[in-house]
């Protein structure tokens, strides 16, 4: 038994960045925990072995582990909040219905748009609109999978989590799989998935009628009845109405899945996490890491214990909270933020404590993330592993291009943090000495420097600005290449990394270091 055990269960990491993925998403808290009970008991009722009901009750859980990967992309064609337009698309619409996709993309394209700018988003959605909305969910089911591939599940919850969208008759994203030809996993997750929805916001009737409508349509109609059946019995209802669906869910988990944390684990969420929320806009991709890497050198020359050193890396994740702000806010200057957005903004601490309160876990970790932007140190409160990160994740974020700015030189960004007050001195003195070694330690970098999986300094070069968001034509205009090298290249960068998407390819830089290149 791990010397983690006294923690609790592995599956509870999970469940924690359920409830990220539900903010993610633009649904109700538990959402995802919800799910993965109505599907569990739907993978008993079908009578699935334990080894599959595992896989669906992982599925359900890590389901909106992807969420955030299409988001800066779909705030940049939409022109507006991505999340409410994405949640009412996947859970109020019908994607396969003309009628409803015409009356979303009116709604939602381009909304806040001038008259001729939206005339412009209109022309290309409606040229373009569907293979855009098939590459998100492509992205958003490659990033989920390897999110999940990290937490140890099994091959076969991340196939579902590629094709959990996919529909019985053949009319789904992102690959069109009809009937039988998609996962069980996914068959039954999806309507799952639905159902709680409607369970929520429109009562028990209106999910089992949903059902119904949908059977042979969109969902299995085996499924179905397994879900009409379970749906039909009274304990079923009595679970759905708690309060809090935590215990319940860590109550169901199958016998097959049953492990307890290891410090291993406690790592790959706290990196699953910090990668998650970094995903979110351009501007962020492999901040989180980049802080992480730095802290710790900081903390290594104030000479920190073991135990401190570990939380404080942990706190990698520091910036969860930013989940709930759609990327359409995250990407725009500050000074241009309505006052809910800049609210929304200044309490991402607290919804990542929020989010981090179901396990005592993480106590020490939050105590960091409440106050990690308090730039006076003067606060006898405040722990020593929040005034080390206050001090790297503002260098790392005026080192790099901002929403509305570009990114101030070393020296630039050392001057404004010298103009900080009540700054500790400890910590103040063992920066500048990083920072020195830092750059000298880069002005040697050998030019043919080793990069993994065989990558080339071009091939890094263009994951770079991959992760910036760029499309292939800016990539050329910035490289001064043709569209078809740029092309070229990338395909040789999936096959050696493993990825078939954008974002799964700005996210193996983000695991790789290669941000900081």
């Amino acid at each position: 038994m791990s010397t983690y055990s006294e923690h609790g269960r592995a599956v509870e990491l999970i469940c924690t960045l359920s409830l990220a993925g539900d903010i993610g998403i633009g649904l109700h808290p538990e959402h995802c925990l919800r799910t993965s009970y109505i599907a569990t008991r739907a993978a008993q009722q079908i009578g699935l072995t334990p080894e599959q009901q595992q896989d669906v009750y992982h599925a359900a859980l890590l389901k909106d582990a992807g969420c955030t990967s299409w988001n800066s992309q779909m705030a940049l064609i939409l022109g507006g909040d991505e999340m409410v337009a994405r949640r009412e698309a996947l859970y109020f619409s019908d994607l396969a219905s003309e009628r409803d996709m015409m009356g979303w993309t009116f709604k939602y394209v381009g909304a806040g748009s001038s008259f001729p700018q939206r005339a412009m988003r209109l022309a290309d959605f409606f040229a373009h609109g569907r293979d855009f909305i098939r590459e998100g969910f492509m992205n958003a089911g490659e990033v989920a999978a390897r999110m999940a591939s990290r937490l140890g599940a099994s091959a076969e919850t991340q196939t579902a989590l590629r094709l959990l969208f996919e529909r019985w008759d053949g009319k789904g994203m992102p690959l069109g799989l009809r009937g039988e030809g998609i996962p069980l996993v996914a068959r039954i997750v999806n309507p799952a998935t639905h159902f709680e929805v409607a369970h929520t916001y429109h009562g028990p009737g209106a999910a089992r009628q949903m059902l119904k409508e949908k059977s042979g349509k969109a969902f299995d109609p085996q499924v179905v009845e397994a879900l009409l059946m379970v749906s039909a019995q009274p304990e079923f209802s009595a679970d759905l109405g708690q309060e809090s669906f935590w215990h319940t869910v860590i109550a169901i988990e199958p016998a097959a899945s049953a492990a307890f944390i290891d410090a291993g684990m406690v790592d790959s969420l706290a990196h699953s996490f910090a990668d998650f929320v970094d995903l979110k806009s351009v501007y962020t991709a492999g901040h989180s890491r980049q802080v992480a890497d730095l802290s710790g050198k900081i903390a290594k020359r104030l000479r920190l214990s073991d135990g401190e050193f570990v939380t404080l890396h942990r706190a990698l994740m520091h910036d969860v909270g930013l989940i709930a702000m759609p990327a359409h806010s995250l990407n725009r200057p500050r000074n241009e933020l309505t006052p809910e957005e800049a609210e929304s903004l200044r309490q991402h601490p607290q919804i990542a404590v929020d989010i981090l309160t179901y396990m005592p876990l993480w106590e020490n970790i939050s105590q960091i993330i409440a106050c990690h932007h308090q730039l006076s140190h003067d606060n006898p409160d405040q722990p020593l592993g929040a005034k080390i990160i206050s001090i790297a994740d503002l260098f790392v974020e005026l080192t790099h291009d901002g929403p509305g700015r570009a990114a101030s030189t070393t020296e630039e960004a050392i001057e404004t943090i010298q103009k900080i007050p009540n700054l500790d001195r400890d910590i103040l003195a063992a920066f500048f000495d990083e920072i020195a070694i830092t750059s000298q330690q880069r002005g040697r970098r050998l030019a043919h420097q080793q990069w993994p999986a065989g990558l080339s300094d071009r091939e890094v070069e263009v994951l770079h600005l991959v992760a910036k968001g760029m499309s292939r034509k800016q990539m050329a205009r910035a490289l001064f290449l043709s569209e078809s090298t740029v092309r070229h290249h990338l395909e040789h960068i999936y096959d050696k990394i493993g990825v078939s998407t954008r974002v799964a390819a700005a996210l193996f830089a983000m695991e790789n270091g290669l941000f900081d290149s």
